[in-house]
Formats: structure tokens, sequence, C-alpha cells
């Protein structure tokens, strides 16, 4: 077994257990845990009577991204709400209730002999139902594509407690308008999602893992674009950073027929002007995958300030290189992950911790770091903008003042969505705030 570790971004940490009341929220909302999706219908109907707001909660690891909400006074777990309520290994679909975690979903398909092709951070605790809310896809990517293109259809409830279905059981989806694509990535502001039915893909015999140093960034976007350019099609296309002082690699993986996956291989290695590190195969990709899913911000959540960008595909390597010295001018530490073949790179900022801090106190080293982060995530923000694209705040922690937007400018569209979330929830019961433009 090789060791992943020393190609891990960040210190691999557990996600915090956030199913409480948390910094976002009020003081002690009252809890609801409904069992079934008929009495999640209920509680909401009535918490919109009572004109009550309800945040919904599923494992907690994405409770920090986006705004905080402007009132939580209900909030409904989805915990109870798990199982499979349909599996057909024939067509390549499954539907699993919204608080099923994504290793669940995963173990069910791989006894139905397929894959679940969602590769979200913390997958042991991460809920179908919060992945699908925040369209969370990770390494994989690359081959798997976005949230929204494995989602077939998916049941929810709207704030007035009426229970919905959009989409099917099948691949051909095309009758009316698309409203399962507006569910994912609506961060939960209309309508709680109690059930998904996935598209499956067929498991790959199968998988190897280059991986490829990256002395500088002229190398990664030279690389990065003859791969892109090929006929090759990677599972995962991911510029990875691996801590002060050294320079990113770049992770490439294909699976499928043992002999289609060994001339991949072969070609990269030609493509690229350095020798590979490592070619990790099967358990041991796997391996380095699972442990990517589940690193996190080496000082813990609360000393790190989490971001996403979108851009450009032929932007992203830009993004990472400004971002690194953005960082570096700001006297700040950055960790990172870009996926090269799907324009979105995560970005982890905090205090730098080092030889001449081991003195400092952890208070000073933040208060000091606060005064440097919102700029250098304003600084960033710019950037992706100026590249045609967006940056999300996805860890807020206490390294940002509380009234820092975590979405920036609303998009053009802002108005049409207002529109959506007042006919799909007119009072505003789910979620209300954390989504873009105050939604």
């Amino acid at each position: 077994m090789s060791d992943t570790t020393r190609y891990l971004p960040l210190e691999q940490e557990p996600p915090r257990d956030t199913r409480g009341a948390g910094p976002q929220e009020a003081a002690s909302p009252l809890q609801l845990l409904p069992l079934e999706e008929s009495q999640a219908a209920e509680m909401l109907a009535a918490a919109q009577a009572d004109g009550h707001s309800v945040v919904i909660r599923g494992g907690g690891t994405k409770s920090n991204w986006g705004n905080p909400p402007r009132r939580c006074d209900r909030v409904l777990s989805t915990r109870m709400l798990r199982g499979f309520t349909h599996a057909d290994p024939d067509n390549l679909t499954l539907s699993a209730a919204a608080g099923t975690t994504i290793s669940e979903a995963r173990a069910q398909a791989r006894a139905m002999g397929r894959v679940l092709p969602l590769d979200p951070r913390h997958p042991a605790r991460a809920t179908v139902g919060g992945v699908v809310a925040t369209a969370d896809q990770g390494a994989r990517s690359a081959g798997y594509g976005a949230v929204r293109d494995v989602v077939l259809g998916l049941r929810a409830v709207l704030g007035n407690g009426s229970v919905v279905r959009f989409g099917g059981l099948t691949m051909k989806n095309v009758a009316g308008y698309d409203m399962t694509k507006l569910f994912v990535g609506s961060f939960g502001t209309l309508g709680l999602i109690t059930e998904v039915t996935f598209r499956l893909l067929p498991r790959p015999e199968t998988q190897s893992l280059i991986i490829l140093p990256l002395p500088s960034w002229v190398d990664a976007k030279t690389t990065v674009a003859r791969i892109l350019d090929s006929f090759l099609q990677p599972l995962s296309l991911e510029v990875v950073s691996r801590g002060s002082g050294e320079t990113p690699y770049l992770l490439a993986g294909f699976a499928g027929h043992p002999a289609a996956v060994a001339r991949s291989v072969r070609e990269v290695s030609q493509i690229h002007p350095a020798a590979p590190e490592a070619v990790l195969a099967d358990e041991d990709a796997e391996d380095l995958y699972e442990a990517l899913a589940s690193s996190g911000p080496a000082g813990g959540a609360a000393a790190m300030v989490g971001l996403r960008a979108s851009v450009p595909l032929s932007q992203v390597i830009d993004l990472l290189g400004t971002a690194e010295d953005a960082a570096s001018r700001f006297g700040l530490a950055l960790s990172f992950r870009g996926s090269a073949a799907r324009g979105v790179a995560d970005l982890f900022l905090g205090p730098r911790r080092g030889p001449d801090t081991v003195e400092t106190s952890e208070a000073v080293v933040e208060n000091a770091a606060l005064r440097l982060v919102a700029e250098c995530v304003a600084t960033l923000r710019a950037t992706a903008t100026a590249l045609g694209g967006s940056l999300v705040v996805t860890e807020r922690s206490a390294l940002l003042p509380p009234d820092f937007d975590a979405w920036g400018d609303p998009p053009p569209a802002l108005a049409l969505m207002r529109r959506i979330k007042e006919r799909l929830d007119p009072k505003g019961v789910l979620n209300p705030g954390r989504f873009v433009g105050g939604l």
C-alpha cells in the first residue's frame, strides 16, 4: 500500500459535527427530526403557518457554505430520512432518501456492480440531499461531470408542505421544463429535498492515477492544455498544493479497460516534460481519492477561510497562480485544489504559522490575519470575475467579518431567481438569506 499522505494539500481533519446549533444559527432553535417525508411536510406546513423560518441540515459538512441565514427559528435534520427506494442495475439508476450518506449510496451502487458518480468532500458524513443542494463535486468531476449531470429526478417538500416530484427513473427525461436542475445547487432555498434518483455508471475494470511534479505555472498550463486537447479522457485532472515551499503537483486519473488505462498513463508521461513521481493503481488510487475528499484545513476550520472559484477552463491555472501570489503578498498561508478539466478551484486561506509564530498566541495570529483575509478574498474575487468567473465562500470561519457577503455581486439572472423563489417558497420559510442575493 502506497503512502498517499504526501500528496494531500492539507492535513487531514475530520469535519466538525455541526448538527447542533452553529455560529450561523440562533442560540436555541427548535430541532425538527422527521422520520419520513410526510412528517417533514407537516412540519414545514406548520412552520409556514406560524411564520417560522426553517434551516435544513443533513450531515452538517456544508453548514458554513454561503451566507448565514437571516433567521433560524427551526432546524430540520434529514438524518433519519435514509435508505433506498429504487435500485435498477440494468438501467443504471438508484434512488436514495436525502439523509443517506454518500458513502452509503456508494456502497449500494457497488453492491449493484455499478458506480455512483459523486465525489464530494467528507463522503462519510455528507448526505445525498446536502450534496445535491450545494452541487458539491470533487476530484473525479472530469469524468463524472457536474452534480446536475448525475441527477435524473428528485422529490421535495415545498415551504407550504406540498410534496412535489420532478424528473424520472430513466435517462430519457425530456418532457416539460427541467425543474430538477433548479433544485441542484439551490442551497435548500426552494424546497426540502427528500429523495434523489441518480444515474449510475458501469464499474471500471481498473483505474490508475499518475502524479506529475509541476516546477512552474508555465509547465502546469502547457501540460494541462495538451491533455485537454488530446484524445485522452481523464477521470480526474487536478492541480494540488503540497505545503509551504513545495511546488504543486498534477494528478491525472484514468479508469476503464486495462489496456486503455495503461495507454493513457503512457501518453500523459510523454506529454509532460518531467518524469512522474508515482503511478497509483486500483486500491492505492482509491485511497488517494478518499484522502483528498477527507482532507481539511490544517489549523482547523475556525483558522481557515474556504473559497470556491469557478472560471473558464483555460483560466484555472492563471487563477491558482494569482492566488499564490496574493497569499504571499498578504502574508497568508494558502492551500488549493484546482480542477483543470472543470474550471473549479477550492482555496483555503489562513494565518501563516511557522518558526517565527511558535511563541505567538493563536488569538494574536488570527487577529492579525483578520485584517488581511477579507482584503485577500476581495482581491481573489476580483480576479475570478476578471477571468470570466465567480468566487464564493465555502468556509466562513472567524477570519471574515460577519457581514462579509459570501457570494459577491449578484448575477444578472437574480430577478428571475427571485421570482422562482417567490413562486415555490412565497413566505420565505426555507434557509432565508443563505443563497446569492439574499435569497
